[in-house]
């Protein structure tokens, strides 16, 4: 497995990276939010020396109540805990690996969330890691599962397999020709959901797009892995045929773009939050079809570095947003070579 951010996938490849999560119950326990404390801590600690049994890997274990919340704001940032681990922080806990492409979330909304999050469109590989971990807890702690519903859950959403995954691209050309539109309605038909992963009211900065499974229910797991990625590979194909409309159409337009972002984040002074996304776009975009020769790796890390948290963890508390878009616009000088 390869963490996304250290990325090696080809530059031209339009997904960024995949995510695979069991989520799971203990058998005869509370679902997370109707614990104890002490109860839900405990869990932890029990979990905690069940992995470290039965995988053979260097990993680490964060218990969130002996952290503020910037601390854990960062993996947050790198997609490797979710809002509602960090909301149930006086309970709640993780386990990373070293590549930090495994998480396992505990006390979150559910008992027990095991991700894998790696690069490109490897979704088959993320969810044999995933059941492969999910199996070794299974041996030792039951899993509250019923013969006709499957895995039960916190959330009804998820109850059946358990399983979510998604996939992150980068979908520019079907953004500025307003044919995501399309995508949004075909795959809500289809059972599957597409939302911007920096979404503020109905625009996606960056355009960069999370697309997943809705049904968890009446399908098995390898059945929702197979469907997601044949998705995924149609939009790929969508979103490559509109590059070819968009550059032929509008070539100098579009070149102008890309070039103008590289100088505005190598030369400006002052970058906000929401600017540097849409200028990335145009830098990732510049790079995939050849115009730029930028590492994706240096590109996905600007995406985690520039985002505020990040920032205001490298600055003294109090410091203004001037102050900050300075910063990250000194951030992005140093990076951009």
């Amino acid at each position: 497995m390869k963490n996304w951010i250290d990325s090696e996938v080809a530059a031209e490849d339009v997904v960024i990276s995949s995510k695979v999560c069991l989520i799971r119950n203990f058998y005869n326990s509370l679902f997370t939010d109707k614990m104890k404390t002490e109860e839900a801590r405990e869990n932890v600690d029990r979990l905690y020396e069940i992995l470290l049994d039965k995988i053979d890997e260097e990993m680490t274990l964060v218990r969130s109540w002996e952290h503020n919340i910037d601390f854990l704001k960062v993996y947050l940032e790198k997609h490797l805990i979710s809002e509602g681990l960090v909301k149930r922080r006086d309970r709640s806990a993780f386990i990373i690996n070293k590549d930090e492409t495994l998480s396992i979330m505990i006390n979150e909304e559910d008992n027990l969330r095991i991700q894998c999050i790696t690069d490109g469109l490897d979704l088959t590989n993320a969810y044999n890691y995933v059941n492969k971990i999910d199996d070794y807890i299974e041996e030792v702690i039951g899993y509250a599962f019923d013969e006709n519903f499957g895995y039960l859950t916190a959330s009804p959403s998820n109850v059946g397999t358990g399983l979510k995954a998604s996939v992150m691209v980068h979908l520019p050309a079907l953004s500025i020709s307003e044919e995501i539109s399309n995508i949004f309605n075909g795959l809500n038909k289809v059972g599957m959901n597409i939302e911007g992963l920096y979404l503020e009211s109905s625009k996606a900065w960056g355009n960069i797009y999370q697309i997943s499974n809705q049904v968890t229910l009446g399908v098995r797991e390898l059945e929702v892995i197979d469907n997601l990625e044949g998705i995924v590979n149609n939009i790929i194909n969508e979103e490559k045929k509109f590059r070819e409309v968009v550059d032929d159409k509008y070539k100098n337009e579009l070149e102008d773009k890309i070039y103008r972002a590289y100088g505005v984040m190598k030369y400006a002074k002052l970058i906000k939050p929401k600017e540097v996304l849409d200028l990335l776009s145009y830098l990732r975009l510049g790079t995939e079809m050849g115009l730029l020769h930028i590492d994706k790796k240096v590109l996905n890390k600007l995406l985690i570095d520039t985002r505020t948290s990040m920032i205001q963890r490298s600055l003294p508390k109090g410091t203004d947003t001037m102050e900050q878009d300075i910063y990250r616009a000194n951030i992005i000088k140093e990076r951009l070579i």
